[in-house]
């Protein structure tokens, strides 16, 4: 079994240990909710994923690294145990703080060396909403750090990618993103248990985001490839790097769009992904003269130590660029990797948003200038297509180019901004 099927394949004895209310802190638009693109601000990375069961029926499924987690063990011949408290609000919109309804379940998970993850879910209790935000709130309760996350729920008709799973086929465990290896092999299962399954696909936007005080570059025009026609609860191999669109009805411009961007994804780990993202820091006379050396490798390593003092301060300064490049893919990817969309572009080079304030269809991000000590900020509006809902574009302004250049010069005299 593959290794990240071996994370994915065993679940941790759980013992629920009862439901109770929330607290009464409301999530508001005016709330600083920076540390949801911060891995650094905690020790507990879980994910989350909704599946509409049926026309009643929703579910929360939760992935947890488990050696993230804290164990102790309460009696002297007892085995170490960890205790997680998983909150969530059902909130009618980010502009609306009003709660729906709330639920809380405590989960012990007894240590077992053999085993990494946990893999559960919880039932969502019904609402009359068809379109709502979900906050979802972890604790590690004997290590007393959280981990705090918003999921936009739609379940406004049968065909929203909602209504669609992804299982890995060996294991039978869902996956938690919306990009896939072609090494790997999937069933697709469909709340309508009788009905077909349809996938088409497109090729990849390569596109690379625009400077910040450009203008904004023209839609992208997908471009279809295949189409083909699966039975439900079916078996699925993407042989091919692509846009994958999988439907339930053809006819009706909505569904879930899973995308293959190579055997790797997120990480970087090939010299040629590690000279691409360095189009944010040199000129495109420098970019093409890099793109036209025979030696990759030689390319990069020279960037960087042209840019250090020596060659500790270099690889301290592509550890921090490359993991930028990576958290910008695993919390940035659309229908393009995370690292060339809007949001991907401004996390690498100048790093995690110090504030970051969400509301309807809107994101606001905020930095420090490093030289005046002024308050910066970038307004991402959410655009809606049919591959993601998770597409943002900056709205650029010709004053972000002092900004843009203080930080690529920073990254370019040796300096982390």
């Amino acid at each position: 079994m593959k290794l990240k099927h071996k994370i994915l394949s065993i679940i941790f004895l759980l013992i629920i240990m009862g439901c109770y209310s929330l607290n009464n802190t409301n999530f508001t638009s005016t709330q600083n909710i920076a540390d949801i693109y911060n891995p650094s601000s905690t020790t507990i990375h879980p994910k989350f994923m909704v599946f509409h069961q049926d026309d009643s029926t929703s579910l929360l499924y939760m992935y947890i690294y488990t050696p993230e987690l804290w164990y102790t063990q309460i009696y002297s011949q007892g085995t170490p145990e960890a205790k997680l408290k998983i909150q969530y609000k059902i909130m009618k919109s980010y502009g609306n703080d009003a709660i729906i309804d709330t639920a809380t379940k405590i989960i012990t998970i007894k240590k077992n060396n053999l085993n990494s993850s946990l893999v559960t879910y919880l039932k969502l209790k019904p609402t009359s909403e068809k379109k709502y935000i979900l906050q979802v709130f972890v604790k590690d309760l004997y290590r007393n750090t959280s981990f705090l996350t918003f999921i936009e729920v739609d379940n406004t008709n049968q065909n929203s990618a909602q209504n669609f799973i992804l299982k890995y086929t060996d294991s039978n465990y869902p996956i938690f993103n919306d990009y896939i290896s072609s090494k790997d092999e999937y069933n697709i299962e469909y709340l309508n248990t009788a009905g077909k399954i349809f996938v088409t696909r497109y090729d990849l936007d390569t596109s690379l985001a625009r400077p910040p005080y450009s203008n904004n570059p023209k839609p992208y025009k997908f471009r279809k490839d295949t189409f083909i026609k699966l039975k439900n609860y079916a078996h699925f191999k993407s042989v091919q790097d692509g846009i994958y669109f999988i439907q339930n009805n053809p006819k009706i411009d909505s569904g879930k769009t899973i995308t293959n961007f190579g055997e790797h994804y997120p990480v970087v780990n090939t010299t040629q992904q590690m000279l691409e993202p360095l189009q944010y820091l040199t000129t495109s006379k420098e970019y093409k003269l890099m793109k036209q050396q025979p030696n990759k490798k030689i390319v990069v390593d020279e960037f960087w130590l042209s840019t250090a003092e020596n060659i500790n301060h270099s690889k301290e300064l592509l550890r921090i660029f490359y993991s930028r490049v990576l958290y910008a893919n695993i919390y940035f990817t659309t229908h393009k990797e995370g690292w060339k969309t809007d949001r991907g572009m401004i996390y690498v080079i100048f790093g995690p948003p110090e504030y970051v304030f969400k509301e309807d269809g809107k994101e606001k991000w905020s930095f420090q200038d490093t030289h005046t000590s002024k308050i910066f900020s970038f307004t991402f509006l959410k655009i809606e297509n049919k591959f993601s809902d998770n597409n943002y574009i900056l709205q650029r302004n010709v004053k972000y180019k002092k900004y843009w250049q203080n930080a690529v010069s920073y990254w370019r005299n040796g300096k982390i901004f």
